[in-house]
C-alpha cells in the first residue's frame, strides 16, 4: 500500500463499474492520504483507530499516528518513544481498555497506555526477558490479548497481566498446527481461530487444545496444510480465510453445528473490512475484491492503474481499514 488508504462514503460507481441493481452502492473512487515522508516509504503494514479517533499506522520504520491532519512518527530509542520494542512493525490493536498494542517484526509487543502515554515492553519470547516476532494480535470477549508469534507458538495475556502460550506438539494428531502463527481472530461464541503457517485450527470454548479445520480449494477438494495468510469474522458469522496456495475461502454455520467452505476466489485474503452495507472488501495483492457478504458473489475490482489519481495508490494493499 503505497499511501494510507481510507474508504470514502459511498457513492454510486460511474454506470461501466455499477454493481447489478439489487447490490449496494459502490465508491467512485480513493483519495491518497500521506506521502513516503509522513508514512515511510509509503509502506502501510497495519491500521488500527483507538476510541479517541486517532489512526495509528503500522510501516516498514516506526509507527504513525494520524489525526485527520497531522502525522507524527514514533520510532524506537527517540523522545516519546522509549518502550517500543522495534520499528518494523507487524500487527496492530486496540483493546477494550483503549490501549494500543504494537507487535513488531522481531521485538516482540509493546503496549501504549492511554492514561500515561507511555509504551512498555511485553516480553513474548520463551526465555525471560526476550522478544519474538509478532504478526497477529486479537482480543476476546473475556479481555485477553492473544499474540501470534513466528516460531514460538500463541501467547495469551489475561487483563491481569498473566500469561498462557500454546505449542505445536511433534507427536499430537491435534493442537496447535504449527508454532509460527500469521492471522488470528476472535468469535462472539469465544472461540479463538488460529491462522498458522501450517493450515486453520480453532480453539473452541473451554478447550485446552485447538482443532484443524480443512479449507476446501477451487474443486471443492480438501485442504490442510496450507499457510494461511489472513483471517476476517464477519458480522453474519463467517469465517474468511485466505490461504497461501489455496486463495480465498469461506467457512459459514451448515445449519447442523458444523461448517459449510466454500472457495470464492485464487486471490488471497491478506485483510478485510465490512462497511455495513451488505459487501465484504478483500484485500490481496493485486487489489481490492468487492463481494456480497450473504451469496459470495464478487461485485467488482479495483486495481491501481498509474494513469488514473483516483484509483488504488498500489497494487499490493496489506490492511483495510473503515473510519
Amino acid at each position: 500500500l503505497s499511501a494510507l488508504l481510507l474508504l470514502l462514503p459511498f457513492t454510486v460507481l460511474p454506470a461501466a463499474f455499477a454493481a447489478p441493481p439489487a447490490a449496494p452502492a459502490l465508491p467512485a473512487g480513493f483519495e491518497r492520504v500521506g506521502d513516503p515522508v509522513s508514512v515511510p516509504d509509503g509502506v502501510v503494514t497495519s491500521l488500527a483507530e483507538d476510541q479517541g479517533g486517532l489512526l495509528w499506522i503500522g510501516t516498514m520504520d516506526g509507527l504513525v499516528r494520524y489525526d485527520g491532519v497531522q502525522f507524527h512518527r514514533f520510532r524506537r530509542g527517540e523522545p516519546g518513544a522509549e518502550g517500543l520494542g522495534g520499528n518494523l512493525v507487524r500487527a496492530l490493536l486496540v483493546d477494550s481498555r483503549n490501549r494500543l498494542w504494537v507487535g513488531t517484526e522481531a521485538d516482540g509487543a509493546s503496549v501504549l497506555d492511554p492514561e500515561t502515554g507511555r509504551f512498555r515492553v511485553v516480553h513474548t519470547g520463551l526465555q525471560p526477558g526476550t522478544a519474538t516476532a509478532l504478526r497477529a494480535l486479537v482480543e476476546d470477549g473475556e479481555g485477553r490479548v492473544w499474540l501470534g508469534t513466528t516460531g514460538e507458538g500463541l501467547l495469551a495475556v489475561g487483563r491481569d497481566g498473566a500469561m498462557l502460550r500454546l505449542m505445536a506438539a511433534d507427536d499430537a494428531d491435534d493442537g496447535l498446527l504449527d508454532d509460527r502463527i500469521a492471522a488470528l481472530a476472535a468469535a462472539p461464541d469465544g472461540s479463538l481461530w488460529i491462522g498458522t503457517w501450517r493450515g486453520l485450527a480453532r480453539l473452541g470454548p473451554g478447550h485446552a487444545r485447538p482443532e484443524p479445520v480443512a479449507l476446501v480449494d477451487a474443486a471443492g477438494r480438501p485442504v490442510e496444510a496450507d499457510r494461511i495468510r489472513g483471517l476476517f469474522l464477519a458480522p453474519d458469522g463467517s469465517l474468511w480465510v485466505g490461504a497461501q496456495r489455496t486463495g480465498t475461502v469461506r467457512l459459514a454455520p451448515d445449519g447442523r453445528g458444523g461448517l459449510e467452505a466454500r472457495h470464492l476466489t485464487e486471490s488471497v485474503l491478506l485483510s478485510a473490512v465490512a462497511p455495513g452495507d451488505g459487501t465484504l472488501w478483500l484485500a490481496h495483492v493485486g487489489g481490492i475484491e468487492v463481494f456480497d457478504l450473504a451469496t459470495g458473489q464478487d461485485l467488482a475490482h479495483h486495481r491501481h492503474r498509474p494513469e488514473d489519481p483516483r484509483s488504488l495508490a498500489n497494487a499490493e494493499i496489506r490492511a483495510l481499514w473503515r473510519d
